[in-house]
């Protein structure tokens, strides 16, 4: 890491080595102002609500980082990926077919009797 950042410096920043591409990445998403920075904790305000509180830190993460640097709505298509998801198997959401029961209940005797009073 030392030699790769050796390197960077003395090439005037113009040669970057693969070794410093990870912190140069990290380093250059930090966001520089503090706007920035507050209009990132409302967008994860938003997504952390108390009806989310049981979401996994990294499914918090994916959504703010979608919410944050993703296409806007009008511009994302989701036929490829609605295509992927049937192609899987999954059902469409207009799908109305649902599992057929493989095991008939046999009539309970005694249930027989609660059934009646209930008016079942």
């Amino acid at each position: 890491m030392i030699r790769a950042y050796r390197k960077y410096r003395d090439s005037d920043g113009k040669d970057t080595p693969d070794e410093l591409m990870e912190l140069l990445f990290a380093v250059n998403s930090i966001p520089i102002a503090s706007a920035e920075c507050e209009r990132r904790f409302s967008q994860m305000n938003l997504i952390c609500t108390p009806k989310h509180a049981s979401l996994l830190t990294s499914t918090i993460s994916t959504l703010l980082f979608l919410n944050l640097v993703g296409p806007p709505l009008a511009k994302f298509n989701p036929v490829p990926y609605v295509g992927s998801w049937v192609a899987k198997g999954h059902r469409t959401a207009t799908d109305t077919r649902s599992k057929t029961r493989k095991k008939e209940e046999e009539e309970n005797p005694d249930m027989l009797v609660i059934w009646g009073v209930l008016d079942y």
